[in-house]
């Protein structure tokens, strides 16, 4: 019996606060049929940051474990299904964490990963809202997967996708708020692609739809061929994943086996 492992994208953008937010969530949710064993939402769902200050956004940040993940862990529970979410994080320090959470069916928090990568590029400066992350996302597993957590802008550093290969990672969720700009949608499909090829596994790109950013969510396989696109728009919609692939991909394409560490140097 072919493993396949369910994925639903839920291509949602924040609008009036988190309240508002929760309740379109409820509302799109509960207008699909549901099966999925991860649903994963994108980056900056809490609020769009864009053009406010670091005290704004501090304002609205929370504490994991807050209202806004135990909203998550109902939907969890509720679905039955593992979730892939990000919050504002609220820090020590003046400025909060972009965090991304993994949450399981119990409606428990098995996994966060604080963004690394702040998008401090083409004119946008991330760090000027919230602080770094230190440390790569823990690998979880989903079932038997092995997967990890990126955020965004992080896609752009295959050094981080190329350890989650290495530690036994055969999926990487990456929540997304992608700029819009010239190419850029070309830039996240083809960065998602070529992250998917290099490490011989599954990327599923949730990318948020609000009115700054190109929305496309994407999964890639294995390959790096891209499986599923959601367009424009807010949507929910679902992707088998054959597991058994990453494995026959692997097998036929072994990068991971054939590298030469040696030679590398300081990487």
């Amino acid at each position: 019996m072919a493993d396949k492992l369910r994925v639903g994208i839920a291509q949602v953008a924040s609008h009036g606060g988190k309240s508002v937010t929760i309740s379109k969530i409820r509302k799109i949710l509960s207008s699909a049929k549901v099966e999925a064993d991860v649903i994963v939402f994108p980056e900056y769902i809490m609020a769009d940051p864009t053009g406010v200050d670091r005290w704004s956004i501090f304002s609205v940040s929370e504490d994991i474990g807050g209202r806004w993940t135990r909203f998550f862990e109902e939907i969890a529970k509720e679905y039955g299904a593992f979730v892939i979410t990000t919050l504002f994080e609220k820090s020590e320090g003046e400025k909060a964490y972009n965090t991304s959470i993994a949450i399981s069916p119990k409606g428990e928090v098995v996994a966060a990963y604080r963004k690394v990568h702040l998008f401090d590029a083409l004119g946008y400066k991330e760090s000027k809202v919230f602080s770094s992350g230190k440390e790569a996302s823990p690998v979880f597993s989903i079932g038997k997967h092995k997967s990890a957590m990126a955020v965004c802008f992080d896609i752009r550093f295959p050094e981080l996708f190329r350890r989650y290969a290495l530690e036994g990672a055969v999926i990487t969720f990456v929540p997304a708020a992608w700029y819009k700009g010239p190419y850029k949608e070309e830039m996240l499909r083809f960065l998602a692609m070529a992250r998917a090829h290099e490490n011989t596994m599954y990327m599923v790109v949730a990318s948020n739809p609000g009115e700054r950013f190109v929305a496309r969510s994407i999964v890639v396989d294995p390959l790096g061929i891209i499986r599923l696109d959601l367009g424009l728009g807010e949507k929910y919609q679902e992707h088998d994943l054959d597991m058994d692939y990453v494995e026959q991909v692997r097998e036929q394409l072994p990068v991971l086996k054939l590298r030469k560490p040696g030679v590398y140097g300081s990487l």
